[in-house]
């Protein structure tokens, strides 16, 4: 949800963005409604981009940088007290070095961006890093002049296709949003100005990150950089085992093999060989809202048989949920639920649809809520089905690489990152 708002009611609700982290999200005029942004910093306050802004040397865990919507971020230099991109129209000042722009009689104390423009090569985004495993809540403000065109903002996770918000805001009009969101350590809150068309100068903006309590919803948290021994560290619940599968008696445990990420800032990824696999020490809940989501690169890929990136079917009690790529003629992605003991014709609801053959890196997201699954590929919407709430409950612990149940005609040939399974419906685009 987000409320846009008169720029004449402003004059009563905006105040200066300063005075520190005194008050809660929910307080400043803004009674108990969690969707509206307090005018200061909350009482855990982790960074208020416009008090913490320091061109020259970002505090904070903040840095200025261009987006390059390629998953390539260039931190923007210092001129005077302007933080300036490449594209020299994309840039960072504040209303207290700029008093006279137009969004500061509304939002005095606020940050000023600058946009180059949907014809540039990148667009200006700030970053905070958080440092340790929480919910942190971003309260947002933003005010775009009179006489500029509509700037569309996207507030994501680590890249663009880790979205948790994208939403427009139209000249004269103030647009506050809120987005909570589980984070693990090292990952970066990006706010980026994403302009279609034309930029605009000096648009006023309030951004406070807030520490809202340890994280519920994270269940599995995995990234691979730095893995050492036969585990990886799931930094929201028991950890992952390497395996090596074997045709005649018990699976071995192995060493991760490890290679290059989706991006740099991400670190190593893990590289599953043919008949490499991750299995889950512990069966996380999905009784509720569910996101499954993780990075993907695919080497090849069988003709018949599914190769498996994620899968906790469970044949045995109906339910768990797989995603799994084959190419019957065309390299496609699948999605099943078992519906039906041993499944079988007709035990599963799913569907499938093309999938990029390409040996880049995707970033697959599968929600359900309602009664609805839906599965994205970088932000755009792949495929969906109907299942019952409740029904990707599992007595399986999840595999990364190979189905659950019976060995696979194909196992997964490529590499995976930044797996994630949350209790929570995140958007598609």
């Amino acid at each position: 949800m987000y409320r846009r708002i008169a720029t004449a009611a402003l004059l009563t609700l905006a105040v200066a963005a300063s005075g520190g982290c005194k008050q809660s999200l929910f307080e400043d005029g803004a009674g108990d409604d969690p969707d509206v942004v307090g005018t200061t910093c909350p009482a855990e306050c982790l960074g208020d981009a416009a008090r913490d802004f320091q061109a020259a040397t970002p505090k904070r865990g903040w840095r200025y940088v261009e987006d390059r919507r390629n998953r390539t971020w260039v931190p923007m230099t210092a001129a005077s007290k302007r933080a300036v991109g490449e594209d020299p129209a994309n840039g960072f000042t504040t209303c207290a070095d700029k008093p006279g722009a137009a969004a500061c009689a509304a939002l005095p104390g606020a940050l000023l961006v600058s946009t180059a423009g949907g014809s540039s090569a990148a667009d200006p985004a700030l970053e905070f890093t958080v440092t340790s495993k929480r919910v942190a809540k971003l309260g947002v403000r933003v005010l775009v002049p009179a006489d500029a065109p509509e700037q569309q903002l996207r507030i994501y996770r680590n890249s663009r296709e880790d979205s948790l918000f994208t939403g427009s805001a139209a000249a004269g009009t103030l647009l506050e949003q809120v987005v909570s969101a589980d984070v693990l350590p090292g990952d970066r809150l990006l706010l980026a100005f994403a302009p279609a068309s034309g930029g605009a100068t000096d648009i006023g903006v309030e951004l406070f990150i807030s520490d809202v309590g340890t994280p519920s919803s994270c269940k599995i948290g995995l990234t691979f950089d730095g893995a050492t021994g036969n585990t990886v560290t799931n930094a929201c619940g028991a950890a992952f085992t390497s395996y090596q599968y074997q045709d005649v008696g018990d699976d071995t445990e192995v060493p991760p093999t490890l290679g290059p990420g989706p991006f740099m800032e991400l670190g190593q990824a893990a590289v599953i060989a043919p008949g490499k696999y991750y299995k889950g020490l512990e069966v996380p809940s999905k009784a509720g809202d569910v996101t499954l989501q993780f990075w993907m690169q695919a080497k090849t890929v069988n003709e018949i048989y599914g190769s498996y990136a994620y899968s906790d079917h469970d044949l045995d009690n109906t339910g768990g949920v797989s995603v799994d790529l084959y190419s019957p003629g065309r390299v496609i992605i699948e999605s099943l639920s078992c519906t039906r003991v041993n499944g079988g014709a007709g035990g599963y609801a799913g569907t499938f649809v093309d999938y990029p053959n390409s040996t880049t890196w995707q970033f697959v997201r599968l929600v359900h809520t309602g009664s609805k699954v839906t599965l994205c590929i970088n932000n755009k919407q792949a495929l969906n089905y109907a299942l019952p709430g409740g029904k990707l409950t599992s007595s399986y612990p999840p595999y990364l690489g190979k189905n659950v149940k019976w060995s696979p005609g194909a196992f997964f040939d490529g590499a995976m990152d930044d797996v994630r399974l949350l209790s929570t419906a995140l958007p598609c685009e």
